[in-house]
């Protein structure tokens, strides 16, 4: 779903001590995981969070600090709030599998996880 206006902020969980950077009116397309379901042989079926793709028109993946020589990333979670204060994305942690996050065409493609 592409939701427009929105506020997009980058958390950093460094000792650095670096300020979260914020980036206002921004588009994103969010799709939401879905909750996966596993059969269990002795109790109820548990539940996992699927990761949720987010595609952030005019962002960057350089934007997100990856580290050339360790391959991690700076940002750890990510927060996406809507114009009228409600937060779609409530710092959930940023997956940082390799080529993750990346460029597409003008804007860059994330997944995020939301804590259980």
């Amino acid at each position: 779903m592409r939701r427009l206006s929105l506020e997009v902020t980058l958390i950093e969980n460094s000792t650095r001590g670096n300020s979260p950077r914020k980036f206002v009116d921004q588009i994103c397309d969010i799709e939401y995981g879905r909750t996966h379901y596993e059969p269990s042989v002795d109790s109820a079926p548990s539940s996992a969070l699927q990761e949720t793709k987010i595609v952030w028109h005019e962002g960057k993946a350089e934007w997100f600090g990856r580290d050339p020589s360790t391959g991690l990333m700076a940002v750890t979670n990510v927060k996406i709030v809507a114009s009228d204060g409600t937060a779609l994305i409530d710092s959930w942690e940023l997956i940082t599998n390799p080529g993750i996050p990346h460029d597409v065409g003008n804007g860059v493609e994330f997944f995020v996880l939301q804590p259980a």
